[in-house]
């Protein structure tokens, strides 16, 4: 396997705004030429509205930045190199449920699929269709090597075939894999070989790669990250990334991951919520070489029960040997609420909030963050709450 030369740098720090800090100074210090943008990755566009707002504020102007998601800088970088690629992904999953459904239509391979189609229902195709573009678009993201496999016509159950009948007639590069494949084999500006173009070395590289900082991007696919490592041979990739723990806990097992006794070591909510990030920061500094991070932490200075559990997480202390209850003073900083549905739990929040806005003059409505297990099932709720009282935005 080939192996490249990492181009990605990565900050670390377990609060988003010693981030924004970082970026804005990175910014400040180098900063893009007038007519290039600067590109900034983001998981989600709220993040993206605040991470501006952040910038504004501690450089005075955030002008000509480009805040997109994950799978649109990856495919316009893509796009950028193998001019062949098409301006969207032809094999989204909206799309590609249309192509599955025509093909399903003329499905004469495995006999369990074909009986269950046999009485000719669109919607019976539709649904299936449908299902069968989630499964598709997870291996492209997950299992590229199946996908390369079924391609190759190494697989001969049903799953390949239809894949083959589906992508048979399209374009080459035809779709996230495809393009991944042809990005990390283009060669470089100027360079007409089609071997693979490794970069020049960082200290020769200079300020002529532009620049790209993923921002509290918190999981990336495997496949995502081949095309990461193919793209720090023509970008300077910056990562910034939430780590809410200072010490090596790589290692941390959850309470089900738990076999014996001496397993049940450092901090139980880190280890049973803290897996995503655990495991972003080993793929990136493993699969991608980055190295040791720079590490940024600021230890909550508060006296207070939230306080005490943000140290316990930093720390990597077990909750057991924190301050004892009596000794922390009285407060409201964490507060478990038990509601009886749906719609007395957005009664609670909404009440709650309004306290909190009237207990703290400094507290604004862009300040609060409400996680939801599930907003279909929520969302009658909060809108029939927030909505009815017209208060909160």
């Amino acid at each position: 396997m080939t192996t490249w030369p990492s181009g990605i740098r990565m900050t670390v720090s377990n609060r988003l705004e010693i981030l924004a800090a970082e970026l804005a100074d990175a910014m400040h210090a180098a900063p893009a030429p007038p007519l290039v943008a600067e590109r900034i990755v983001v998981p989600h566009p709220l993040l993206g509205r605040w991470l501006r707002l952040q910038l504004a504020a501690q450089l005075g102007i955030a002008a000509h930045l480009k805040i997109e998601l994950p799978a649109e800088f990856a495919w316009a970088a893509m796009r950028d190199v193998v001019p062949d690629l098409p301006a969207t992904q032809p094999f989204a999953p909206r799309t590609l449920r249309w192509h599955l459904f025509t093909a399903l239509a003329e499905w004469q391979g495995e006999d369990a699929l074909r009986r269950y189609l046999a009485d000719g229902d669109p919607r019976k195709r539709f649904e299936l269709a449908d299902r069968l573009a989630t499964f598709y678009d997870r291996c492209l993201l997950y299992r590229g090597d199946w996908i390369r496999a079924w391609q190759g016509g190494e697989s001969p159950h049903w799953q390949a075939q239809l894949w083959q009948a589906v992508t048979s007639a399209a374009p080459h590069p035809a779709h996230w894999i495809d393009a991944v494949d042809a990005y990390r084999t283009a060669p470089a500006a100027g360079d007409g070989d089609t071997q693979l173009a490794l970069p020049l070395p960082e200290e020769d590289a200079g300020d002529e790669r532009p620049r790209v900082s993923f921002f509290g991007v918190a999981a990336l696919s495997p496949s995502y990250l081949e095309m990461l490592r193919a793209a720090s041979q023509r970008w300077d990739v910056r990562v910034y990334l939430m780590s809410p723990c200072r010490e090596y806990w790589a290692d941390l097992a959850s309470r089900r991951q738990q076999r014996t006794d001496d397993d049940a070591e450092g901090n139980e909510l880190l280890a049973a919520w803290g897996r995503p990030a655990r495991e972003m920061q080993h793929l990136l500094a493993e699969e991608l070489g980055t190295g040791a991070p720079a590490e940024i932490y600021a230890p909550p200075t508060a006296q207070t029960r939230l306080a005490t559990v943000q140290r316990d997480i930093l720390d990597l202390r077990p909750a057991t040997e924190a301050t004892n209850d009596e000794e922390l003073p009285a407060d409201d900083s964490l507060q478990i609420h038990a509601c009886h549905s749906p719609m007395r739990e957005a009664e609670v929040l909404h009440d709650r909030l309004l306290g909190l806005f009237d207990a703290h003059d400094d507290l604004e409505p862009a300040d609060v963050l409400v996680l939801t297990p599930s907003l279909g099932d929520y969302a009658p709720a909060i809108e029939a709450v927030f909505g009815a009282a017209n208060v909160i935005p």
